[in-house]
């Protein structure tokens, strides 16, 4: 993938690299904590998730972390499940190679979670336990099956489910003090007829206004008005993955959208 695709965009866009080819799990986590960063402005896995959360985590156990905040990460999606590249609207090897080329770049959220030995662990999607986790790791035994290896696996695992134990803990909200005198006047029976007519008048407002925007754009034929007519989201043309929208019907076949 990096010879055919990432190699020639770099090189047209004159975009110099060093290459480093990891030779192991925790390869790239070791190298970027322990090699003299400066030279660098980017680091760009061509990799799925995996290999970029170890560089990330890496590069925020490194003590002077905090000098090489201007060090861009970037990921040219290779994986399995890309998450983090359909996250950003990047599905496409050939797209992100030449986001990397024009050095656009977005800020996206950090998390951290403290294990209980004290290891501190860096995410950029989603942190799962149980279930999902077990999927998402005991399944690279069937790299083979490509994209279909979560599929199976979770399969099998929900064929011999295991058992889970924890603890939750949570910090209760922060109450102010008329939100205190609220909750002493109203009953739980009003207040739970409250939230019910509230929703019910917010549904019906979308409901309304979901039918007046289908009678207006299914007689567009652009896409994009298609596309809300029949509730899928405007198609982004930044992105080489444009939609076909389905055409757009006769008004005797118009779809009429009633409240549930």
């Amino acid at each position: 993938m990096f010879e055919t695709i990432v190699k020639p965009i770099l090189e047209i866009g004159y975009t110099p690299y060093t290459l480093k080819i990891t030779e192991s799990q925790g390869y790239a986590g070791d190298f970027v904590k322990t090699q003299d960063l400066s030279m660098y402005t980017s680091i760009v896995s061509v990799s799925g998730d995996g290999l970029l959360h170890e560089v990330l985590n890496g590069l925020l156990a490194r003590p002077d972390w905090p000098s090489l905040r201007n060090i861009t990460l970037g990921v040219v999606p290779t994986g399995t499940g890309n998450g983090l590249a359909k996250t950003l609207d990047c599905i496409w090897p050939e797209q992100a190679a030449v986001a990397i080329v024009r050095a656009q770049s977005r800020p996206i959220d950090i998390m951290s979670a403290t294990m209980a030995s004290g290891l501190i662990e860096y995410g950029f999607l989603s942190l799962t336990w149980g279930l999902l986790g077990d999927v998402d790791i005991e399944s690279e035994r069937m790299r083979w099956a490509g994209s279909a290896r979560l599929d199976l696996y979770a399969t099998l695992r929900l064929m011999n489910l295991r058992y889970y134990g924890g603890r939750l803990h949570y910090l209760p909200a922060a109450v102010t003090a008329d939100d205190s005198d609220n909750d002493e006047e109203q009953s739980e029976g009003e207040m739970e007829a409250k939230f019910k007519a509230e929703t019910l008048a917010r549904k019906e407002a979308t409901v309304h206004e979901s039918t007046h925007s289908s009678a207006t754009n299914l007689g567009q034929s652009n896409n994009q008005g298609a596309d809300m007519a029949w509730g899928l989201p405007a198609p982004n043309y930044s992105s080489p993955l444009v939609r076909q929208s389905p055409k757009p019907l006769p008004d005797a076949l118009t779809p009429v959208i009633q409240p549930a």
